[in-house]
């Protein structure tokens, strides 16, 4: 019986990485490496492997110096599709050139990871297949969204106003659903009068369509132009260019947090599926085309094909297509242009919020998987023994101190803090294993001033306790409902926008301020924030809030770009009003009695929570003047003191203490 494969040592001090070599053979021979020791400090030549690690469980055996060592399904389709035939190819491949067993070495290898991205001669994004199973049209799992296999009431788009109405709908379409028997007692979907039932697109045609996008308009396009036609005249060929690049897009690589750096670091990065490989710069100058266009001279059309392919989905909506090819392509670009034109890599804010969708194994990898885009590691380790809550805790604390002008975006929520407060986890310490929402809110709350300039005066305390001077400028007395997101505008929300304008009696008020407040509320006072902003007609929103107020409303004629902007500033929101009579938009979870508070180097203010016991007895803070503390309870926007209002007197400022 031979020995079981063991990993020669690395020097640290000498900067030693693993690489291997990949052997040459044909397509269908078993797959075989040898592993040896090399110093980045001498400079040597490989290529960068990045790829989806996949669900644990499984895998395929390979030869490694001779032994026979288990990796991943995707790694094993990986390598075979990258090997040549006839000469050796040399590969850093994390799976197999770090000791995933010894934490000391993995912390070690996470340290210097980006100068291996940075060193190497090429990186390999493989994606996939070039053909995979998850990119069949309207598979079974996609039942209800095929509009092309069922016709159910509702299905135009519209949500009924009737939850009980909303939910005979969904039974209804699962009425219209036919069954056949299964080889071995399964049961299996058979969709009605489905054409296009189990197809899978090319991936080569949306390579066609990336060609075309960076050659032309969008209404130039016939996978777009002839989107708009009727649903009857759609054929397959005509739509897959399209599908094709939401099969492309929705590929498992695109969601991981770890291939950020991965595709951004190297010299030279080209996607890899298949057989068939795409330079990641052309894909990003397709998107940075879609971009422009869509936000220029073919806004109107873009607008209309988003309002067309959110109702006509072949499986999943198609629209996803073409904003995941923006979101992925062009976020993950514009990072790699950043890290080559500043030399320093990108900021770690920017980083955690621009990526903050991707998914990691392990939640403490959010933050590790950022450390390689700059080249001091944003002075933090991969440590990955460190108490979880002890880790997030000490990163956000850090990014307050490293980042003052960061408009004190750490303290935005994700969830409801807990209650009664625990010292163990601080209200503000940011929640880096939750998903960041609303993110176009967010980039747009940096343009706000609501502490008028001023910087933030931090002051931190053990037992979790941190404090800023800020001022307190109202306090909530009555919330209504939230607003549910979705993905195109429908009658659940205009129902919710209705019980908003009663809940304020804009009924009975109708005045000209009121009306304007409730506005400018809505859409973030978006024109005051930049008068020469053409994402929102200023009458188109003026002419909504009135039809709020009539009795038969036509809320099937709001336009999907109108729809956008009301999202991004009231999707998961409520609305409420304060003691002093203002109006405002907070999280779903803020309560009557919550204060709000403009703490100094916010650029939004915050609603706060005063603790009504005194967990926190003899605490080091009351000798710097605390007697209550406080929870945060997340951001808002306030209607008339989002640009230093508030603060123009600076008698009122004081300290407020956090936990």
């Amino acid at each position: 019986m031979s020995s079981p494969f063991s990993y020669p040592p690395l020097d640290q001090l000498l900067r030693q990485i693993r690489l291997i070599r990949l052997h040459p053979a044909s397509p269908e021979d078993p797959i075989e490496c040898s592993i040896y020791v090399a110093s980045l400090n001498n400079n040597p030549e490989y290529e960068a492997l990045s790829y989806a690690w996949g669900e644990a469980g499984g895998g395929v055996e390979i030869q490694l110096n001779g032994k026979p060592f288990t990796i991943s399904i995707c790694l094993s389709s990986a390598l075979r599709h990258i090997r040549n035939e006839a000469e050796t190819r040399v590969l850093w491949v994390d799976a197999l050139c770090i000791n995933q067993q010894d934490y000391g070495e993995k912390e070690h290898q996470v340290k210097i990871m980006g100068m291996v991205y940075r060193k190497c001669k090429i990186g390999l994004l493989w994606i996939g297949e070039e053909s995979e199973r998850s990119d069949a049209w309207c598979p079974a799992r996609s039942q209800r969204h095929c509009d092309y296999c069922i016709k159910a009431p509702g299905a135009d788009g519209v949500c009924s106003y009737d939850t009980h109405q909303h939910h005979q709908t969904h039974r209804e379409t699962s009425r219209r659903l036919s069954f056949s028997s299964a080889p071995h007692g399964q049961t299996k979907c058979k969709h009605l009068n489905c054409r296009w039932h189990g197809r899978r697109p090319s991936i080569s045609a949306a390579q066609q369509l990336m060609k075309s996008l960076e050659k032309h308009h969008l209404h130039e396009i016939p996978a777009l132009k002839h989107a708009l036609q009727p649903r009857e005249k759609l054929e397959f060929e005509i739509m897959e260019p399209l599908v094709a690049l939401g099969a492309l897009m929705s590929r498992s690589w695109w969601t991981r947090m770890w291939t950020v750096q991965e595709a951004a670091l190297p010299p030279i990065s080209t996607l890899c599926y298949g057989k068939l490989t795409l330079p990641l710069v052309e894909m990003a100058r397709s998107a940075e085309e879609l971009f422009y266009h869509s936000q220029n001279c073919c806004s109107e059309f873009f607008a209309q094909l988003v309002q067309r392919l959110d109702k006509l989905s072949c499986g999943e909506a198609t629209v996803n297509a073409l904003f995941n090819f923006q979101k992925h392509v062009h976020t993950l670009d514009l990072t790699r242009r950043w890290i080559e034109q500043r030399g320093t890599g990108i900021n770690l804010m920017d980083c955690l919020y621009n990526f903050h969708d991707r998914k990691s194994k392990h939640p403490r990898d959010k933050i590790f998987a950022c450390l390689g885009l700059h080249p001091s590691n944003f002075g933090l380790d991969a440590d990955y023994k460190a108490d979880e809550q002890k880790l997030y805790q000490s990163v956000s604390l850090h990014l307050l101190r490293l980042y003052p002008d960061r408009s004190l975006s750490i303290l935005w929520r994700e969830t409801e803090p807990a209650e009664p407060a625990d010292p163990d986890h601080p209200s503000w310490v940011k929640e880096f294993d939750k998903e960041t929402t609303a993110m176009n809110r967010r980039a747009r709350s940096v343009h706000y001033n609501a502490s008028k300039d001023g910087s933030i005066r931090l002051r931190h305390y053990d037992k979790g306790i941190l404090s800023f001077v800020g001022t307190k400028a109202d306090a909530i007395s009555d919330v209504t409902e939230h607003l549910h997101f979705v993905s195109t505008y429908s009658g659940c929300q205009f129902s919710t926008f209705r019980k908003w304008a009663k809940f304020l009696k804009l009924h009975e008020r109708q005045s000209v301020a009121w009306l304007g407040d409730f506005t400018k509320t809505l859409s973030g006072d978006v024109h005051r924030l930049r008068p020469d902003y053409s994402g929102l007609d200023e009458k188109k929103l003026e002419s909504f809030v009135k039809s709020l107020l009539k009795k038969r409303p036509r809320y099937d004629l709001v336009e999907t770009s109108l729809a956008q902007e009301l999202n991004t500033s009231a999707a998961g929101r409520k609305l409420f009003k304060t003691q002093n009579g203002r109006i405002g938009l907070g999280p779903e979870w803020m309560q009557p009695g919550d204060e709000i508070w403009v703490l100094s180097g916010g650029s939004v203010p915050f609603i706060l929570r005063p603790l009504t016991t005194d967990i926190l007895e003899n605490h080091e803070a009351a000798q710097d003047g605390a007697e209550q503390y406080h929870i945060v309870v997340g951001d808002c926007y306030v209607q008339g003191i989002m640009f230093g209002e508030a603060v123009s007197n600076e008698s009122h400022s004081e300290r407020v203490f956090l936990t």
